[in-house]
């Protein structure tokens, strides 16, 4: 801002790049702590039915347990691909 640049310029050109890591890190822990935290999304969800919470309610029936399994293991695969993301772009950043 010194130069001349207005203050969307020195955003998107300098604070942006700057945390972005720390933006998609943020993200990607916030979204693996939801799964984690079953207790507490038990407890708090009101009305709203989390996914944590609808897997949870479908282990009741036999019937669904395969279905169950398939989006369960498409939760596990994400998850890890998330935080497989994360640490590459750690380390590309460390370099």
């Amino acid at each position: 801002m010194d130069l001349g640049a207005r203050g969307a310029v020195v955003f998107r050109r300098i604070t942006l790049p700057l945390s972005s890591t720390a933006i998609l890190s943020s993200l990607i822990l916030c979204f693996l702590t939801s799964f984690d935290e079953f207790l507490i999304a038990f407890f708090l969800s009101g009305t709203q039915i989390t996914l944590p919470l609808y897997i949870w309610g479908e282990l009741r029936f036999p019937a669904r347990l395969p279905e169950i399994l398939a989006l369960s293991s498409c939760v596990l695969f994400g998850s890890l691909t998330l935080v497989m993301l994360g640490e590459l772009l750690r380390r590309q950043r460390q370099y």
